[in-house]
C-alpha cells in the first residue's frame, strides 16, 4: 500500500557500526541487527538502489507498519506502507523494475 506517510523530524540516521546504514545487504536480504535497533525506535535506515533511486524505511509506532519514504532524483514519490520488510522491499523493487 502507498501513501503520504512521512518520516518523523526527529528520527536519526541509524549508524551504530560507522558504516552499517542499510538494512538490507548485498544479497537482498533483511539485516537483523540493524531492523532490530530501529524498531520502535526512533531511527531510520536506507534501502539505496543507487544515486537516484532510494528508500528511507522507519518503524510507524502509530500505524504499527514499516513505513519507506521514496526518493526518485532526491524528489520525494510516495511512501509504502507494510507489515513486513520484505513486503515493503518487494513491492518497492517491482514498482521501479529492479527484481
Amino acid at each position: 500500500m502507498k501513501g503520504q506517510v512521512h518520516l518523523p523530524i526527529d528520527f536519526e540516521l541509524y549508524d551504530e557500526k560507522d558504516d552499517d546504514i542499510f538494512l538490507w545487504d548485498d544479497y537482498g536480504e533483511i539485516k537483523e541487527d540493524v531492523k532490530d535497533a530501529i524498531y520502535l525506535k526512533p531511527f531510520f535506515s536506507h534501502l539505496f538502489i543507487d544515486d537516484g533511486l532510494y528508500c528511507i524505511v522507519w518503524w510507524n509506532d502509530e500505524l504499527g507498519y514499516w513505513c519507506g519514504e521514496t526518493y526518485v532524483s532526491w524528489d520525494y514519490v510516495h511512501t509504502y506502507i507494510y507489515e513486513s520488510l520484505d513486503e515493503l522491499a518487494d513491492e518497492f523493487l517491482k514498482d521501479y523494475n529492479r527484481t
